[in-house]
């Protein structure tokens, strides 16, 4: 092969290329090559050696070039090629530093030669030979020739000769011209590539873009390569035994460390479909194996862990696959890659991430003339794959001890030092149940040692103490001890304690007297305020259940709860007694007899109130959630549970004495249970807000701050709303809270570091928990300043009374770092779901782990892992239910409902979250045979049947919903609804209808608005439309309130009360702050 010419790269080469161009040259493809030398060595002679293994292989002396935006290899002449051994002294005496530094140093491909050579000069008579080689030069296999060549070099050089060897027969260039001639062309269906390419796109289709793995850290945009490495030898018995497996299965050893890898990862949550990358010689002619240069391909060898195998079934099925694709190795991995076209990143690898491979025991050799020498490993730092398994196996007669090694390399970026080091103990662990027992389940195989287990599980603490003494008698021993004190403040004024308690023993005795008792269920229509406790505070005394209605859901759905719940009995305040009637009417006209009576009812005297019914263990409420079947499920509340829960959620907000609590949510939602009678139970005053207030992010806290509330609770996307309007330029106010709580969805990291910047001082409360389970059962809380840049939101410990476990798919316990779902035991799990004993077997189990005999744990479906101190961290859900803006929403009930409208014969609904923050609902619909799908007709159905909040915001019409090959609906190829398409109507005429159309644009994220379109038919949502009311205030100088936009939605109707300028004037009573009690 003549030199100067311009040949292809191989493909092999042509990644390396790509990956130049692609990040900044790093050390992590060096091919560094140590050789400690004694005695007495002449520079000149090694340089003169190293000359002749240069000159002998072309490969060594090869430069990139890059002509028409082509890449390209050339070789250079001899002389041309700058060949020297550099000298380096040792002068600091850290031969060590001075040789990683050697070993580290990047290559440019666009302008180096890709090797160097350099010589540390220890003293007269020790050395260290460094060679280092870029990977597109060289690989594992070459470092074989290249030493003996060296040594044929040197021994004839150190004679006063020159090396006498045959001429290679090929050069690298000539194997880059044949690799394509092999593969032929992809136009000629019979040719390599074809048939290759064929197999490789059936074998890979649909596989994961990315395992979930053990992280402790997230991906960062650009993975920097740096890496750790954990070394763990394999035990004699246990080499032994995946040899047997191997020999039964008719398997390679390597097959069985691959099963090995395959069955943790899935066993630490990465799911049952596994692609593991390893290396081939690829050195498919024996003309080839003299030469040094990159013949190494890449496969991905994809394993399936489907159906429970058990380990000796998933060797087999490793070694069906794996024949498979050492059969079709010829295509070059980065063939593979351009042809399946993964997302590309700089953050990880393409197709796989977790690397395998298995070398036999033994060191090239290096036998220098007069010079004792020894080989050195350098380990750099470097991690090209997340996690790389190499095993090192050493046969009996290979010499040296018989035995293998175990040695993972892992990403920094990603993982702690620590979870490598587990993650070492537990493929030990994994080896050695499969080698004693190859016929268990790989779902069977433990990685907890029984220490770890039992300390898992003695996290758990008790529950509060006094927890017998239920809400109503706590209450009133505060009437009797401070009966004009503030229980209570709404839009119609304060109520005093004695009142309170006065008002619900009086409704008790009426309720009673219509034949209430212990565990009936009542249901209360009311907007938070002091009707809606008196209601509460007299069914509980009167021993019933409450059950809270949303005076905003359609009067059908609200019928069917009722009906559920076998309720009877209507509570309702002032303001709903005629909605309430109406209810009633309605259901006669069902046959569903429903009696409706008002809150409002003649006050006991203080010193003769009814007797509280009921115990501990009787229900308190029940809530009705979304279900997945389209019919709504109640979660039944125990008294034990709710008190317990209050005293937990007092704990992790500061509460031990008398505090003003702001009560923001609806009696529907789970978390309005402690903001009502947290406050209550330590003598302080319960701070009802009006809607308006509740909805309007920075008057929300403004009014907080104006009245001294000491403790409020948001969902993290109003939160995030105030953040933005203060960035904005709103003036933040003056905050006097204790603690700020955050509930009802994941609480971004970014939104804590917003929050400290802030108000550094006031402490964030994470809470997360189900309506099953009393609320929360985990509490952080988070100091939020000095956050770190990489913090991680958790989402706290067990609240007293609780037991949480993180278990795998078998039940089995996971180790901390890894996924698994949430279950929770304790008091704090509740009775199931009224009237339905089938889901509340499917949801509430046996728990396995609780000595008390008897018990259940609850499955949440929610995935989470367990930090190295013990905090939990939320990381999405199992199923398809979803939280928007703190509601609980079962998507499987939103798809019945529209294939329930015979209109549509498919059905599926996602939250797309086009952009961050900002979460819709989506449905995608297949119109049923012969139907055409008049868009507004079905949401207006929707809307009939639904609360507003499971309405999507867009529906998109489809031929057919996006299948995997497995016949799962493809969530990946379903379209980005176009949200501007649903406006319809007159265009804008003047100015300000132009301006205010604009604004509609703008914050909805659609192209136009029209005059007559309905800013929440649009996808607008309460956050979105104080957003857009703060845009028209600070844009047009209009004076317009939130009320307004809910009223008047659209573009026509906004203009016109801009136009009118009718000043807000919502009164609200107001609170002065008093000196803390307690």
């Amino acid at each position: 092969m003549s030199p100067m010419s311009m040949f292809p790269l191989s493909y092999a080469q042509q990644r390396m290329w790509f990956l130049n161009r692609f990040d900044e040259p790093g050390p992590a493809y060096n091919v560094p090559l140590v050789v400690r030398v004694g005695g007495v060595l002449e520079a000149s002679v090694v340089e003169s050696a190293w000359v002749d293994v240069v000159e002998r292989h072309q490969v060594l002396r090869t430069v990139f070039r890059e002509v028409g935006g082509e890449p390209g290899q050339v070789v250079l002449p001899l002389a041309e090629a700058g060949v020297v051994v550099k000298v380096v002294d040792a002068v600091s005496g850290d031969v060590g530093a001075v040789v990683r530094e050697l070993a580290e140093l990047p290559f440019d491909l666009d302008v180096d030669v890709l090797v160097r050579a350099s010589l540390v000069r220890v003293s007269a008579v020790e050395h260290v030979l460094v060679l280092v080689m870029h990977h597109a030069v060289c690989d594992g296999w070459s470092l074989g020739p290249l030493l003996r060549d060296l040594e044929v070099a040197y021994n004839a050089r150190v004679a006063g000769g020159v090396p006498e060897w045959e001429p290679l027969p090929v050069q690298y260039a000539d194997y880059a011209l044949w690799q394509r001639e092999l593969l032929g062309d992809e136009g000629d269906a019979q040719s390599v590539v074809s048939r290759q390419l064929a197999y490789w796109r059936e074998a890979l289709e649909g596989l994961p873009e990315e395992l979930a793995l053990p992280y402790d850290h997230a991906r960062p945009p650009v993975a920097s390569n740096r890496g750790g490495v954990v070394e763990f030898p394999v035990p004699p018995e246990v080499h032994a035994g995946l040899v047997e497996i191997a020999r039964q299965s008719q398997a390679t050893l390597f097959m069985v460390v691959q099963a090995a890898v395959a069955a943790l990862l899935s066993r630490l949550g990465a799911g049952t479909d596994i692609p593991l990358g390893t290396s081939v010689a690829g050195r498919t002619d024996e003309e080839l194996d003299d030469l040094v240069g990159f013949f190494v391909n890449t496969l991905v060898l994809r394993t399936d862990l489907t159906g429970d195998p058990t380990f000796l079934e998933l060797v087999e099925r490793v070694r069906d696959f794996s024949f498979a694709a050492y059969a079709h190795q010829d295509l070059p991995f980065e063939r593979v890659v351009e042809d399946l076209n993964p997302t590309r990143t700089r953050s990880r690898h393409p197709l796989f991430q977790v690397n395998v491979e298995l070398h036999e025991a033994g060191t090239p050799q290096l036998r220098l003339t007069g010079l004792d020498t020894s080989l050195e490993v350098v380990s750099t730092p470097t991690a090209k794959f997340d996690l790389s398994w190499d095993f090192v196996e050493t046969a009996p007669g290979a010499g040296g001890t018989p035995g293998l090694t175990g040695r993972l390399t892992y990403a920094t970026d990603l993982f702690e030092r620590s979870m490598a080091d587990r993650l070492g103990e537990w493929t030990l662990r994994l080896l050695a149940a499969v080698a004693a027992r190859p016929a268990t389940s790989v779902r069977g195989i433990g990685l907890l040692a029984a220490a770890e287990e039992r300390e898992l599980l003695d996290e758990a603490r008790p529950a509060h103490e006094g927890i017998e003494t239920g809400v109503v008698e706590r209450v009133r021993r505060h009437a009797a001890e401070r009966p004009d004190a503030t229980a209570v403040i709404d839009d119609h004024g304060p109520v005093g304690y004695g009142q309170l308690v006065g008002r619900s023993s009086g409704l008790a005795r009426t309720l009673t007297s219509t034949g209430v008792q212990v565990g009936t269920v009542v249901a209360v229509l009311a907007h938070r305020g002091a009707q809606a406790v008196t209601a509460i505070l007299g069914i509980t005394t009167a021993g019933g259940v409450y059950l809270p209605l949303d005076p905003k859901a359609p009067p059908a759905r609200t019928l069917g709860l009722l009906r559920d719940a076998g309720c009877s009995l209507l509570l309702a305040d002032t303001t709903h007694l005629a909605a309430a009637r109406h209810l009633a009417a309605e259901g006669t006209g069902t046959g569903q007899a429903l009696r409706v009576l008002p809150v409002d009812a003649p006050a006991d005297p203080l010193d003769s109130l009814v007797p509280v019914k009921g115990g501990p263990d009787d229900l308190a409420y029940v809530i009705f959630t979304s279900g997945s079947t389209g019919r709504p499920k109640g979660a039944m509340v125990h008294r034990r549970g709710m008190m317990n829960n209050l005293l937990c959620e007092a704990e992790a907000v500061g509460i031990d004495g008398p505090r003003t609590v702001a009560s923001t949510a609806p009696l529907t939602f789970d978390i309005s249970v402690w903001q009502m009678f947290v406050p209550l139970v330590f003598g302080g005053t319960v701070r009802a807000l009006p809607d308006e207030i509740v909805r309007d992010p920075s008057g929300l806290f403004a009014l907080a701050a104006d009245e001294g509330i000491d403790v409020l609770q948001v969902v993290p996307s109003l939160l995030q709303a105030a953040v933005d309007e203060w960035d904005d330029g709103a003036r933040p106010p003056a905050l006097r809270l204790d603690r700020l709580a955050v509930t009802g969805e994941a609480l971004p990291a970014a939104l804590c570091h917003r929050w400290g910047a802030r108000y550094p001082h006031i402490p964030l409360v994470n809470c997360y928990g189900p309506t099953e389970c009393s609320d929360d059962v985990t509490h952080a809380v988070i100091d939020p300043a000095g956050l770190p840049a990489d913090y991680r939101t958790p989402i706290g410990r067990a609240v007293r009374g609780s037991r949480l476990y993180v278990l795998d798919d078998a039940l089995g316990l996971t180790p901390p770092g890894v996924v698994g779902e949430l279950y929770i035991g304790g008091i704090v799990v509740g009775r199931g779901y009224f009237g339905d004993p089938p889901r509340t077997a499917s949801t509430f189990v046996a728990d396995p782990f609780c000595p008390e005999p008897g018990r259940r744990m609850y499955r949440t479906g929610d995935l989470v892992r367990r930090r190295e101190d013990g905090q939990l961290e939320f990381l999405g859900r199992r199923d398809h239910q979803v939280k928007i803006r703190g509601q609980r929403i079962e998507l499987g009930e939103i798809e019945h409902a529209f294939q329930a409208t015979g209109l549509v014969r498919g059905a599926a609904v996602v939250v797309r979250e086009d952009v961050v923050g900002d979460k819709r609902l989506v449905a995608y619909v297949v119109p049923a045979v012969g139907v055409s799908v008049d868009v507004g007709v079905l949401r207006g159905e929707m809307g009939r049947v639904l609360p507003d909040y499971m309405v999507p915001s867009a529906v998109v019409v489809l031929g057919a919903l996006p299948l995997t090959r497995n016949g799962k609906l493809d969530r990946r190829a379903l379209p980005v609804p176009d949200y501007g398409a649903l406006s319809a109507g007159r265009e804008p005429r003047s100015e300000r209808e132009r301006g205010v159309a604009a604004l509609f644009a703008e914050v909805l994220r659609v192209e136009s608005v029209s005059l007559d379109d309905n800013f929440f038919e649009l996808g607008g949502h309460s956050l979105l439309a104080t957003r857009l009311v703060n845009r028209i205030r600070t844009t047009l100088g209009a004076d317009l309130s939130l009320r307004q936009l809910f009223d008047t939605p659209t573009v026509a109707a906004l203009v016109e009360a801009v136009e009118r300028q009718e000043p807000v004037t919502a009164a609200r009573p107001r609170l002065v702050r008093r000196d803390r009690q307690g």
